[in-house]
């Protein structure tokens, strides 16, 4: 059986309305560690592929590349295109390495996207490698539906209950910033906010090694890595500005799971 077929065995469906989690087998082919260092040298900076991965690059910037560190719940460097490998290694110790737009790059998830896209909802994908325990993001919500592969190592996840609907706008950033910011313990927070959204756990676990997760718009998550080197994808299906993301018509998980809650 595919990939697509043993997380989505019964075919085009609305997905449920809350996390969902199965085990996958052979999961961690579709990216490497060897992969990941190929893309890094031949794709995210100067190199044969930097063609490919610049398409509609929306950065401010076209000389910087795909490639973030995260450390204490927020983005703080983003590579220059020009960059050395020894000034990104010097960077990852404790933090955690995001490189975006996989299925530009990287043919087996390109297959995977084009497999979970449609015309209303193209897939993106991204990886997220860490080898420590600090937090990459701060407690957040997506406007996206996501689905989450664990490839290699474990994480350790918490997932909250929504307490707005997903839909952009001011006021829906405003009320997401502040409640990531009182999770970093910046002054500029809400906590009262942060509290309510505590109260609402809904999931905690480990992520481990051939397990898929799913998250929909909204539900707030926040994700651990255990000190030991973990290699995740986040495929995120895209939405129009203003509005929330239209259902992926490719996502049905096995009904054991569908409304259970916990796996």
């Amino acid at each position: 059986m595919s990939l697509l077929g043993t997380i989505f065995p019964n075919g085009p469906a609305t997905p449920g309305d809350a996390p969902l989690r199965v085990s996958i087998p052979d999961l961690e082919q579709l990216l490497t560690w060897p992969d990941l260092e190929s893309i890094l040298a031949t794709s995210c900076f100067e190199g044969a592929g930097s063609a490919t991965i610049q398409k509609d690059l929306a950065l401010p910037d076209p000389g910087m590349s795909r490639v973030c560190v995260l450390t204490n719940g927020e983005s703080i460097w983003r590579a220059p295109r020009r960059t050395e490998p020894d000034e990104l290694r010097r960077r990852l110790p404790g933090a955690t390495l995001r490189i975006e737009a996989l299925e530009e790059v990287h043919p087996p998830l390109a297959e995977l996207a084009a497999a979970l896209s449609c015309p209303a909802a193209p897939v993106y994908i991204n990886a997220y490698a860490a080898w420590g325990n600090s937090k990459g993001l701060a407690l957040h919500y997506d406007y996206t539906d996501n689905l989450v592969l664990q490839l290699q190592g474990r994480k350790h996840w918490k997932i909250y209950r929504p307490t707005r609907p997903a839909v952009r706008g001011p006021e829906s950033s405003a009320y997401k910033e502040g409640i990531q910011a009182a999770a970093r313990g910046d002054a500029t927070g809400t906590p009262d906010e942060l509290r309510r959204v505590r109260a609402g756990l809904f999931w905690e676990g480990e992520l481990t090694a051939g397990e898929a997760l799913y998250v929909p718009p909204g539900w707030f998550h926040e994700v651990t890595p255990v000190g030991v080197p973990t290699l995740h994808l986040a495929c995120a299906f895209s939405a129009k500005p203003g509005e929330s993301t239209p259902a992926p018509p490719a996502i049905r998980l096995p009904e054991a799971l569908r409304g259970t809650g916990q796996s």
